[in-house]
């Protein structure tokens, strides 16, 4: 089933090419590559690039059944397929074994099915539709790992469109019952050539909260403004 419906979304351009998690002939490296070249190119037009690396809490775990059904349904996963993907979602139960003594039984009533091959899969399709909450916004997944970014000479304005982009991010999250890891790992960075001057950067803003960092961990390598 994971390979009928990978074809099926590939065969039809439905995945983004901003998503490189569990996608054949994609990896780390060429989302690295991505983030480097753009931001390159806009230093070589002497822009600014405001960065966000944001993190979510259990992405995985907290996915809406009904919705990811949803969403499949709105691609065309129609008829015995979507009754397949139904019954697979829903009405799952699990419990918790300790030393031969066995908890009660709970129904599972969000989450996809881990350490499975569909997982991921599943994961993608729900959050394909991100990159259509922003006109200006460059995104780039790599599964849950959600990376933002705008570029252009007015670090001000930059700033002040950031905090409204995130504004609809956030909005997004919400209604896809995904949770923003507010309090940590959420990193925002300034990007630009060194004969840029910059002496004082406004308030970056997801939900309330300012960030600001001097540099940031994506996908095992390091980011730093200079």
């Amino acid at each position: 089933m994971h390979k009928r419906l990978y074809v099926y979304f590939v065969e039809n351009n439905f995945l983004v090419d901003n998503q490189f998690g569990f996608k054949e002939q994609q990896c780390t490296s060429m989302a690295v590559l991505r983030l480097v070249d753009h931001i390159a190119t806009e230093i070589d037009r002497c822009n600014f690039t405001v960065g966000v690396f944001i993190d979510l809490s259990k992405a995985f775990d907290t996915i809406d059944d009904y919705m990811l059904l949803d969403k499949l349904s709105l691609y065309g996963i129609r008829g015995n397929s979507f009754n397949w993907f139904s019954s697979y979602l829903t009405d799952r139960k699990q419990y918790v074994c300790l030393k031969d003594v066995k908890s009660d039984t709970l129904c599972v009533k969000c989450g996809v099915p881990q350490r499975c091959i569909l997982g991921p899969l599943l994961f993608i399709i729900y959050i394909n539709d991100l990159v259509n909450i922003s006109n200006i916004l460059q995104v780039i997944l790599f599964a849950d790992a959600t990376n933002i970014f705008v570029s252009g000479p007015d670090i001000n304005e930059l700033c002040r469109s950031v905090n409204i982009e995130l504004t609809k991010l956030s909005r997004w999250f919400k209604l896809n019952k995904l949770s923003l890891n507010i309090k940590k790992k959420n990193n925002f960075i300034v990007f630009r050539s060194r004969t840029k001057c910059l002496s004082d950067v406004p308030n970056v803003l997801i939900d309330g909260h300012a960030i600001m960092v001097e540099s940031s961990r994506f996908l095992g390598v390091v980011i730093t403004a200079t």
